[in-house]
């Protein structure tokens, strides 16, 4: 662990893709020397490496412009993406201002977000019921203030200071983790989020809160998934790696990405042989089929990683230590709950 944080604190020693020296990683330092991250920056962070290395070094890729030809024209279906929308504005109105259904698909019809007439009418009654539900299941456990998160953390030479919220839930006297979404946790970065905030509650709380996750695909009377909570102290060395590897993925492009090291992980735990685990990682990265696309595949991994080999030589140390110090961990601590 030490090693890790003290290779953080480090300069870079290789150059990004284009001229240029890496940002230090005291760039974000204020006055009095300390580097202030939010709760917020460390899950968007470890969710996409590839994505906030480019950030830090200010490119910010725009979303792929659609067809402007149906611009113009009303919908008559929505793809996943689109009704994802609109469960999430369901979930938000609900959630933040008890707004009545009838206001909500009132302003998405306005906003051309619904299909016209019958159609938007039978989509909207096929969307609404569950997402509200969801509002109203989080409503009824959520706790009436966040857990307010102010941590200082030593990596390296540099002090880090932690702060933000994490949203709880309570039962009786049980206190734990809300986390609620529309769509599931099927993904690696869904996992590695839940997990975070996990670790990142129980440091703050200086208790091993566990965590409750909903999602709208939960029928009436269904338990919701629940995750154990983690050890003060286990979590203080594990948030101390995560802020590590945010400073050295400011700096150069991280070897980790959720999916790509947790199969690299899973794979150590089967067959600790150098060739396997690197084709299971490669295999991942590189993934490109109907159902998924590899990380290695997003815009942001090939601008991040052009012109370099992800899996070279020299790199290899680097993904398997990242992804034994944070994909295993978590994958123990899901096969735990």
């Amino acid at each position: 662990c030490r090693s890790l944080q003290e290779h953080a604190a480090e300069p870079a020693t290789e150059a990004p893709f284009f001229a240029g020296p890496s940002p230090e990683s005291s760039r974000d330092a204020g006055q009095d020397g300390v580097v202030r991250i939010s709760v917020d920056e460390l899950v968007a962070f470890w969710r996409d490496p590839a994505r906030a290395w480019l950030e830090a070094q200010g490119i910010v890729l725009g979303q792929e412009e659609a067809d402007d030809t149906q611009l113009d024209r009303d919908p008559l279906k929505l793809d996943s993406l689109q009704e994802w929308g609109v469960r999430n504005s369901i979930l938000r109105d609900r959630l933040e201002a008890s707004l009545p259904a009838e206001h909500t698909q009132a302003r998405l019809a306005g906003d051309r977000a619904l299909p016209l007439a019958e159609l938007g009418t039978g989509l909207w009654n096929r969307l609404y019921p569950r997402t509200a539900q969801l509002a109203e299941t989080v409503r009824q456990l959520r706790c009436e203030s966040p857990l307010n998160v102010s941590l200082q953390v030593r990596v390296g030479e540099l002090d880090l200071e932690l702060g933000g919220s994490i949203e709880l839930g309570s039962q009786g006297a049980s206190r734990f983790v809300l986390l609620y979404r529309i769509g599931g946790y099927g993904k690696a970065s869904h996992s590695i989020e839940t997990w975070i905030r996990t670790v990142v509650a129980s440091c703050a709380a200086g208790e091993a809160l566990g965590c409750i996750l909903l999602d709208d695909s939960l029928q009436s009377g269904q338990l919701p998934l629940v995750r154990g909570g983690i050890e003060p102290g286990a979590a203080r060395e594990l948030l101390a790696l995560l802020l590590a590897g945010l400073l050295e993925g400011r700096r150069a492009p991280l070897c980790f990405a959720p999916a790509t090291s947790a199969a690299y992980a899973k794979g150590l735990a089967e067959e600790p042989n150098q060739e396997v685990l690197l084709e299971a990682a490669d295999g991942e990265w590189y993934q490109d089929s109907n159902y998924a696309r590899g990380e290695g595949l997003s815009r942001h991994a090939q601008l991040a990683w052009r012109g370099l080999d992800p899996f070279g030589p020299g790199r290899l140390a680097s993904w398997h230590a990242w992804a034994t110090s944070i994909s295993a961990p978590l994958l123990n601590w899901e096969a735990a709950s």
